[in-house]
């Protein structure tokens, strides 16, 4: 793994029923003080009031935060009855800084959420980046399958003038969850199924060995993860 470009952490959190003061972010200067402490540019929410069923969601794009001497880009941050949605491009370390900030600042525009907001009953994380990786797809398959498609796809998609080459290019598993604690089942929570997918860059050769990467894991461990990948086909 020889280098690492563009990457960019997701987090979702979810809170109890009520912990998140939507209310009081669209009330006043609430919108404009998240504004504000991220610099975002282009706040944007769907005109509010107590008795809308469900209340809408705010949306920020385009913001920063200085974390540890540090400009962090945050791409978006989205703000629901029950759930804070974030994406930055950095690590989940700084990921996890942007959501203290964020709910110290929730906090401060409603104190009687304090507690609520510190009370996080789920977290979700995904992470994804451009590495360029010393990996042959082709490795994967049998020798019957690599001929299959080198020869017969490779040779039914050739024309008159035209050469086909195949090329396996993506690497992809999906990861189901089932859930066991009770108390995570009681809030109605469902888990989707995940991918790890490590897929060839489109319109570059797969020899350039740049591959787009994608897991539903903090970033130190999908980077990890990753490494290790390498490593099997390294070692095959």
């Amino acid at each position: 793994m020889k280098k690492i470009q563009d990457l960019t952490v997701s987090q979702i959190y979810l809170f109890q029923v009520g912990a998140i003061p939507l209310g009081a972010v669209v009330a006043g200067r609430g919108i404009e003080t998240v504004r504000q402490k991220f610099a975002f540019q282009n706040p944007s929410s769907l005109p509010w009031a107590p008795e809308l069923t469900p209340a809408p969601a705010l949306r920020f794009a385009n913001g920063e935060l200085l974390v540890e001497k540090t400009r962090v880009v945050v791409p978006s941050v989205a703000i629901e009855p029950r759930r804070i949605l974030l994406t930055v491009s950095g690590t989940s370390e700084q990921a996890d800084q942007v959501f203290r900030v964020l709910v110290q600042t929730l906090s401060e525009l409603a104190p009687d959420h304090a507690e609520a907001l510190s009370n996080v009953v789920y977290k979700a994380e995904e992470t994804a980046c451009i590495a360029c990786l010393d990996l042959d797809f082709g490795q994967v398959f049998g020798r019957k399958v690599r001929d299959f498609l080198t020869r017969r796809v490779a040779d039914t998609a050739s024309k008159p003038g035209i050469r086909a080459c195949v090329e396996p290019s993506r690497f992809a598993a999906t990861i189901t969850f089932e859930l066991t604690d009770e108390k995570i089942k009681e809030q109605g929570i469902t888990l989707n199924p995940k991918e790890f997918t490590v897929e060839a860059m489109k319109g570059l050769p797969i020899k350039d060995k740049l591959f787009v990467t994608k897991s539903p894991f903090g970033s130190s461990v999908h980077l990890e993860l990753i490494k290790q990948l390498e490593g099997l086909f390294q070692s095959v």
